[in-house]
């Protein structure tokens, strides 16, 4: 736990030499697994609890329902105040019926029993996503690291998949802050400033591991992104200029 600690507190810092230690070590990936897995199991098990008392304390079905119904009659009632067309009569009540159908068959499929009952259904899905989270990004940051590898390689990079893998784990220290996600307002300036400080560090690691100066290694981490997305636009443009003939 205390390495854990100190490899967080140095690439928060974004600093050289944590990263020199860790491209270093006999055990980079190791490290970085490690790492990945621990920060990514606290936010799991913080998202899912919330996600639990949120199921549990959510109102009956049929209280979300009468919600529902107002809420169309509302949304419908705001069309004409806002000089859109009237509706004729038999229109609305064709929408409300057919808005009445939908939550006819949600409320059936909400009713069928099942081998658990509600609560215990719920704590098993919470330890479910609690327990797949570090796997998600887990697979996630090993794929696009390798595409970064292969796009550091060909700008001349000399890290081992080794240590890419293990000083771009780093990256994930800030996403600590994605446990906070579910206070409102404040929860998504919370995970938007871990997502950007991610990538500051994530680049930090890819110029460590291969060493690259900046402009590099950040061109190594957009070149997975921009390579699609080039394909993408050439193919638009072939297919337009066929159409176009």
């Amino acid at each position: 736990m205390r390495e854990i600690l100190r490899l967080g507190r140095g690439a928060l810092l974004l600093d050289t030499q944590t990263f020199m230690e860790l491209k270093a070590s006999r055990d980079v990936f190791e490290k970085g697994v490690t790492l990945i897995v621990a920060i990514s199991f606290i936010v799991g098990i913080a998202t899912s609890a919330v996600g639990f008392i949120r199921e549990v304390a959510a109102p009956l079905p049929e209280v979300r329902f009468r919600e529902m119904r107002q809420g169309v009659n509302q949304a419908l009632d705001m069309m004409q105040s806002f000089g859109g067309p009237p509706l004729d009569p038999k229109m609305r009540q064709m929408i409300q019926n057919y808005v009445e159908a939908g939550m006819e068959i949600g409320s059936r499929i909400a009713e069928i029993p099942t081998p658990l009952p509600s609560p215990a259904r719920e704590i098993f899905k919470a330890i479910g996503r609690a327990v797949s989270s570090p796997f998600r990004r887990m697979f996630a940051w090993m794929f696009y690291g390798l595409l970064v590898l292969v796009a550091a390689k060909i700008l001349g990079g000399k890290a081992t998949i080794q240590q890419m893998l293990g000083c771009t784990s780093l990256y994930v220290v800030p996403h600590v802050l994605d446990a906070f996600g579910f206070v409102p307002c404040l929860g998504g300036l919370l995970s938007l400033m871990a997502f950007v400080w991610g990538i500051v560090i994530y680049v930090k690691g890819v110029a460590v591991a291969h060493d690259f100066g900046y402009s590099k290694a950040i061109l190594a981490f957009l070149l997975p992104l921009l390579v699609p997305i080039f394909l993408l636009l050439v193919l638009a443009i072939v297919v337009i200029a066929l159409v176009a003939r």
